[in-house]
């Protein structure tokens, strides 16, 4: 089974980029407390693609906390003659956790509803 799951932050902006299939690539990166032997901060590139990702391009920004849950994909390449390799989480789901901004028009409980109209 190849599933990881995790909740954090994003430590910049979402980069979003069509491919040239015509489907749409947003590429994450997430600080998550508590990784590693010392329970430290680690960070972790997240790929979304098609409708998830112009959803994250759209909504989400630096600072902003999600939840993810994907698969990990292992990447090996050569770069200057040496053989690099990295890991990387391909979300199937993104989950935005901060709250819409109450501008005072509608109750909490509305600007809930709002939130959970978002179609993934």
């Amino acid at each position: 089974m190849n599933r990881y799951a995790a909740t954090g932050f994003l430590t910049r902006d979402p980069e979003q980029r069509a491919l040239p299939s015509g489907s749409t690539v947003c590429q994450l990166r997430l600080a998550v407390k508590g990784m590693g032997p010392n329970y430290a901060t680690g960070y972790i590139d997240v790929a979304a693609f098609g409708k998830l990702a112009d959803n994250c391009g759209e909504f989400l920004h630096k600072g902003s906390q999600v939840a993810i849950d994907g698969r990990i994909e292992h990447r090996e390449w050569d770069h200057d003659g040496s053989r690099r390799q990295a890991h990387s989480v391909i979300a199937q789901e993104v989950t935005f956790l901060d709250r819409k901004p109450n501008n005072g028009n509608s109750s909490p409980d509305e600007a809930r509803e709002d939130a959970d109209e978002i179609d993934f």
